[in-house]
């Protein structure tokens, strides 16, 4: 240790400093203190030099302290996911969403399954890792049905294409199969090889003399002779034959005609003259044109037609080398032709120039016209054809429009039990039919006669015919409705040429009416176990009536048709021929009452044996009531003077009953006759069995 260094050292809190001196001793300078040991770790010296070879390697050290746990790493690609989207099962284009975050891309291999009967595979077109819409095409399924339950997830990718299997034992032949039909003959094939020479045949007959030799070269000229006559004509020849019989004489020419002396070429030899009266050019034939296709449909939509003209006129002189030229031309509905095409050199009898004709939507007052003129080469005669028309017209749609009372339905303020004759429920039957094929339907709407709609507008664009009386939207309730009340009801149709905006702005394209008239009243019998009588109050007569009495079995009704205006109130009553079955329900000692209105009766009494004005017929198995007895009707009061085989008591005569809803008001009421079987029923011989109330016999 050097001389004189200083250090401070602590003990028990306490704060010592000392020195040392070049010998090494230790003075304590402050302060003064008792040190019972003290150690002092002097300023590290220089490093020695290195010691002789390297010692023992110590003892491993104890095991240190586990790190902190590292950062989480990024998340792997997700697929397996779920869809409640609603689809069916089927191939081609699908769309399902299975939320964000998911590692689909375009052509990967996807499974969409509801279970394992019923799933779809295919291939990934897109997926949208905002949306989660996941698109994709499906090329095979399994199973069927529409499901919103899915399990989505990636497709296994097709596996390596396994070995070969062995090759199968070969099949049995198959039977020979009928002789096919001879094929055409083949092309000769290329002459063969020369074979060597045959032996020389023995000496034939001799030929036949072969033809003459080529003509040898031709002789010196002769000495020109003297010029003959003249071969042309110089005058005029008038045809002077006035014994000849005939129209033509002499070729074309007749008596008193005239051959002209000269021609074009100013000149005629004897041939022209032959020539002239054994050749007459005819007369073309009529021009006829056609367009195929024949017809272009009126359409809400533009429309371009490729059409083909055809324009034909008979050339008789052909023979004679004529030909045709056919001259195409087109107009307007306004406007005049003009040539748009020609043919020329034909030296047929026809020709043909494909044209486009082109009408806008809707076309109205829109026509093409075209015609065609033939020219014939040697004479110049022209035939005009025919004038071909294109007209897209339109026709409206076809309606028809019936209004039906609805039976066997409750209308407003009516029950089944309850449900009177004068029901408000119409049915509207009838067609809505196109007629232009290329204008669709819109929609339609039916009004009463006060222009109030009654069937809201419904849409029928995409039908080309509609049956109103398929559905039960096309009804009505028109509410209270008495006897003799009639109701005019009016359908408007609208199509594509006119569609409907609203009813009042929007003219319809056609309409049709139906009014329907409330003429129809119930008979009715009831059978039930409760025994009314001339003591019953008319509280319990309604109610027997109702079917609503406590003994109650069953009702048989039957909507009589009244087949004139208020006739309710009138005499004409030779309408009433009703056949009412007992209920199949009924028990020995069960009553049966028949209600039928009163006016049916205003003409004549019900009552006595011999009845020529009314009868009741039973009971038979069934609705055919010929040969059956009729039956003696008594009033009640009557009964103790009634004939033993009187089988109905009268109770109530022109009694007013409620058989029109809306409440109890006289004007809600009919009048009614009411009778009662006289004794109880004999269920075995009685029950489900027919009775004929009838005025008209």
């Amino acid at each position: 240790m050097s001389a004189d260094k200083k250090v401070v050292v602590s003990q028990n809190n306490t704060t010592v400093k000392v020195s040392t001196n070049s010998a090494s001793q230790v003075k304590v300078e402050s302060p003064a203190v008792t040190i019972a040991k003290l150690s002092v770790k002097g300023i590290q010296g220089d490093q020695g030099p290195k010691g002789p070879g390297g010692g023992a390697t110590g003892p491993q050290g104890p095991q240190g302290d586990q790190g902190p746990i590292g950062a989480t790493g990024p998340q792997g690609d997700v697929w397996a996911a779920t869809s409640s989207t609603s689809e069916d099962i089927a191939t081609g284009a699908v769309s399902v969403n299975i939320g964000s975050g998911y590692a689909y891309t375009v052509a990967q291999p996807v499974l969409i399954a509801y279970d394992d009967s019923n799933y779809m595979e295919g291939i990934v077109t897109s997926y949208n890792a905002n949306t989660g819409v996941l698109n994709a095409n499906i090329t095979s399924i399994v199973g069927s049905g529409t499901y919103a339950d899915w399990d989505v997830n990636i497709a296994g990718a097709p596996g390596p294409a396994g070995a070969d299997g062995a090759a199968g034992a070969d099949g049995t032949a198959g039977a020979d199969g009928a002789q096919g039909a001879t094929g055409p003959t083949g092309p000769a094939g290329d002459p063969g090889e020369r074979g060597p020479t045959g032996p020389q045949g023995s000496h034939g007959d001799q030929g036949v003399t072969g033809p003459a030799g080529p003509t040898g070269s031709q002789g010196l000229r002769g000495i020109t002779g003297p010029t003959g006559p003249t071969e042309r004509l110089t005058d005029p020849i008038n045809i002077y034959l006035p014994d000849a019989t005939g129209e033509n004489i002499f070729g074309k020419f007749k008596h008193t005609d005239t051959i002209a002396a000269t021609n074009a070429e100013g000149y005629k030899s004897a041939l022209d003259i032959i020539r002239e009266s054994l050749v007459q050019l005819g007369s073309l034939g009529s021009a006829t044109l056609s367009g195929n296709p024949d017809y272009i449909g009126y359409s809400a939509t533009g429309t371009s037609t490729n059409v083909v003209l055809t324009c034909a006129c008979t050339n008789v002189n052909v023979s004679q080398g004529s030909t045709l030229s056919f001259v195409f031309s087109s107009a307007t509905a306004a406007g005049n032709f003009s040539v748009f095409d020609s043919v020329t050199g034909v030296s047929g009898n026809s020709a043909t120039s494909p044209v486009t004709v082109v009408f806008p939507a809707f076309p109205d007052d829109e026509e093409v016209r075209f015609k065609c003129v033939v020219t014939e080469s040697q004479t110049n005669e022209q035939k005009t054809s025919n004038t071909v028309t294109y007209d897209p017209t339109y026709s409206a749609p076809s309606i028809s429009l019936s209004a039906i009372r609805v039976d066997n339905a409750a209308g407003t303020g009516e029950s089944h039990n309850n449900r009177q004759l004068y029901n408000g429920l119409v049915q509207f039957d009838g067609t809505i039919t196109r007629n232009t094929g290329l204008v669709p339907l819109d929609s339609y709407e039916i009004f009463d006669s006060g222009n109030n709609t009654v069937v809201s507008y419904n849409d029928i664009s995409s039908l080309s015919s509609y049956d109103l009386g398929n559905y039960t939207s096309n009804r009505h309730d028109e509410g209270f409705s008495q006897i003799g009340d009639s109701e005019t009801y009016t359908i408007k149709v609208w199509d594509a040429r006119s569609p409907r905006v609203n009813s009042s702005s929007t003219p319809a394209i056609d309409s049709d009416s139906s009014t329907i008239t409330w003429n129809r009243i119930n008979v009715r019998l009831v059978t039930s176990s409760t025994e009314l009588d001339e003591n019953s109050s008319d509280s319990d007569w309604q109610d027997m009536y109702d079917g609503s009495s406590a003994g109650h079995v069953g009702s048989f009704n039957i909507s009589e048709t009244i087949t004139s205006s208020g006739d309710i109130q009138s005499n004409n009553t030779s309408q009433l021929q009703a056949e009412l079955q007992i209920s199949t329900s009924g028990s020995n000692g069960d009553f049966f009452y028949v209600f039928f209105p009163s006016y049916y009766i205003s003409d004549g009494d019900i009552t006595g044996p011999g009845n020529s004005f009314f009868q009741i017929l039973g009971y038979s198995s069934s609705t055919n009531m010929s040969g059956i007895p009729s039956l003696v009707t008594q009033d009640y009061d009557d009964a103790v003077l009634a004939v033993n085989n009187a089988a109905f008591l009268r109770y109530k005569t022109s009694f007013p009953l409620e058989v029109q809803f809306g409440g109890t008001a006289p004007s809600n009421r009919v009048n009614y006759e009411v009778l009662r079987v006289r004794q109880g029923i004999d269920a075995n011989t009685q029950a489900g069995k027919y009775i004929r109330i009838d005025n008209n016999f």
